[in-house]
């Protein structure tokens, strides 16, 4: 896992001396990348920069940028390609070393970049400089789990892993946008290709970039070549775990692959537990978890237990409030832009524990967006289905009829739509004039921090518009949830997540689920597998694959979740630190009197569920002022 950035020149000015300056200190401000080593490299008007983390080919081999044999291609890459060793092998290229960096770029050299990125099954952000055509191309990995911004600022095209990278360089302008923005104070996080920037985008995911020397670019998406799983949806239940179990097996075997060693994180949930018990077959690997003194949020113990049930050497990291003290202001800092996932302080504290012992570690990541994990799912498409009863026509009038504060008639009414009247009337006003399930969905789970946004933007509006992509018919059911986050919240929130909180650590994050077999095999896995309607049941075949493995009464056994128990803390040990924040000078995007009035609701201890606007509003706080 690397870092990777640079930029080209637009009006084609020959690199120079200060441009060398301007690129190390892009460099530096994601030194936290790649500690192990750096590259740089120039043509007439182009440079590249690399931070490395050596993983695969410790050797100079594999420093980069690396040129290609016949010196026309030049690659800087962030990722690892687990199936670089079979591509390899179709190269017909002299290799210098073993790294899966000079497998990309000589297969690139032989067959081009259009024909090689479809091959390519890893997690990846790399940039490309053809020295003939003068053509720069970025390309994105086709889940997202590695990130890439660009942004094109003045006289030069910017691109980096993180956006850190991008505000380094003097060129780069800072006005904020403020439909990136609004949805952040709906979402809490802001989704691709919008930046907190006007200038910067995210690249997105399966897609690849080419900026040509005419000084324009293009957005290019590219499908992954797997196998067809439509064959399992006849098999019997029994042949279909094994199916996936075998398909797993082979992620996790190529994932294994490293020059260092590697770990695992266990949270005692049924996902990271399946990852580690097929590590246990290869032997040698040790595991790690979080743990927290409220037992309510503490699931060392159950950890321990699999881990001891797996024969896997198991280590525990128990966090307290003043672990988490000294991280809290710079937490912001490592996003770059508004990201309020508090989740992402055990992350970041693990993986700081980790890099103690490796820089490697597997995780269960992605398993609750392609196996429909999240009971929030099931129970979006249950009420979808009782409001279809509700013709659309009658939807604004009985909306019109909902108070904030219904009576209890109204909420006796609405129990043959809702599984939660009381909580989820509220929600209800805007949620009957949704069209599709997945816009219902998405509505349902919005923060609500709207109305302590200042500005009257039109993004919302428009993101609405753009979710009907996601509904197949009318008739929208669990796929379609499952297809949205999958391509949205997926590489926007969780992996975004994941990706920052263990590079500030200087540690690669693997995820074995998100295999680009494993996601072919999910969207060809009958809904039926994933869930048992009615009964509260999630990722039915990760529980029947794991009962190999461990007895019921673990894989059966409820899980709370990788949470912290910061809606405690927030109000307790770390009381002072958020009204310092809150209390602070004006903003020109919040109603300070809003947020003071939220803030009080929260404190008293009586809405719980205002800890999420709370919290979003306290990393806005605190980006403001780390930018």
């Amino acid at each position: 896992m690397c870092g990777i950035t640079g930029f080209l020149r637009l009006n084609h000015s020959r690199i120079n001396p200060d441009h060398i300056s301007v690129l190390k200190d892009m460099m530096k401000a994601m030194s936290h990348r790649g500690p192990d080593g750096e590259g740089i490299w120039h043509d007439d008007f182009v440079v590249l920069g690399h931070k490395r983390l050596s993983i695969v080919d410790l050797s100079l081999t594999g420093a980069q940028p690396m040129v290609s044999a016949c010196e026309r291609y030049v690659i800087i890459y962030n990722g690892e390609i687990y199936n670089h060793r079979e591509l390899r092998s179709r190269v017909s290229a002299t290799f210098k070393g073993s790294s899966d960096t000079e497998t990309l770029l000589e297969h690139i050299a032989q067959y081009g970049l259009p024909e090689t990125l479809p091959k390519l099954n890893g997690m990846f952000a790399f940039a490309l400089w053809d020295r003939h055509q003068k053509i720069l191309s970025l390309a994105r990995d086709s889940v997202g789990i590695k990130p890439l911004y660009y942004a094109v600022c003045g006289t030069s095209f910017l691109f980096g892993s993180e956006l850190k990278t991008l505000t380094a360089h003097p060129e780069f302008n800072r006005d904020i946008d403020e439909d990136a923005l609004s949805a952040y104070f709906n979402l809490l996080h802001i989704p691709h290709p919008r930046t907190i920037y006007k200038s910067a985008r995210k690249l997105p995911q399966s897609t690849y970039l080419e900026f040509g020397s005419s000084g324009t670019f293009n957005i290019i998406p590219y499908a992954p070549l797997t196998q067809n799983y439509s064959y399992i949806v006849d098999m019997p239940e029994a042949r279909r775990v094994e199916e996936f179990q075998n398909i797993l097996a082979h992620s996790v075997s190529r994932q294994l692959q490293a020059d260092v060693p590697v770990a695992g994180f266990l949270s005692g949930g049924n996902d990271s537990s399946l990852i580690s018990a097929l590590m246990a077959k290869h032997g040698g690997y040790r595991t790690f978890s979080v743990g927290y003194e409220d037992p309510k949020f503490d699931e060392s113990v159950r950890a321990g237990v699999i881990a001891k049930h797996l024969g896997l050497p198991h280590d525990t990291l128990m966090i307290a409030p003043e672990d988490v003290a000294p991280h809290l202001d710079h937490l912001a800092g490592m996003y770059d832009e508004p990201y309020a996932d508090s989740s992402a302080i055990p992350t970041y504290l693990l993986s700081q524990h980790v890099g103690k012992f490796t820089k490697v570690a597997l995780s269960g990541d992605g398993a609750d967006e392609l196996f429909a994990g999240y009971p929030r799912y099931i129970q979006a498409v249950q009420e979808w289905k009782r409001l279809r009863y509700l013709p659309m026509v009658l939807r604004p009038a009985l909306s019109s009829l909902i108070s904030d504060k219904p009576s209890s008639s109204t909420v006796s009414f609405f129990k043959n739509f809702l599984s939660n009247p009381g909580q989820s009337l509220p929600y209800l006003k805007n949620l009957l004039k949704e069209p599709s399930l997945v816009s219902y969905f998405h509505h349902h789970h919005y923060v609500g921090l709207d109305k302590v946004y200042c500005h009257d933007v039109q993004f919302l509006k428009r993101f609405d518009q753009d979710l009907s992509i996601y509904s197949r018919s009318a008739r929208s059911d669990l796929r379609d949830i499952l297809t949205y986050n999958q391509n949205m919240r997926l590489p926007d929130d969780m992996l975004t997540k994941v990706d920052r909180a263990s590079m500030a650590a200087s540690i690669e994050v693997r995820v074995p689920f998100l295999d680009q077999e494993i996601v072919a095999f999910s969207k060809a896995l009958p809904v039926s597998h994933m869930t048992i309607e009615g009964s509260g049941v999630t990722k039915k075949i990760i529980k029947d694959a794991l009962r190999s493995y461990l007895p019921d009464s673990i894989v059966d056994s409820p899980k709370t979740g990788f949470h912290i128990p910061m809606k405690i803390w927030l109000r307790t040990h770390f009381k002072t630190w958020a009204q310092n924040i809150l209390s602070g000078s004006s903003d020109p995007f919040l109603n300070m009197n809003h947020v003071q009035h939220v803030w009080k609701m929260y404190e008293s201890g009586t809405r719980d569920d205002l800890f999420y606007p709370i919290w979003g509003v306290l990393m806005y706080r605190q980006w403001q002022h780390h930018r």
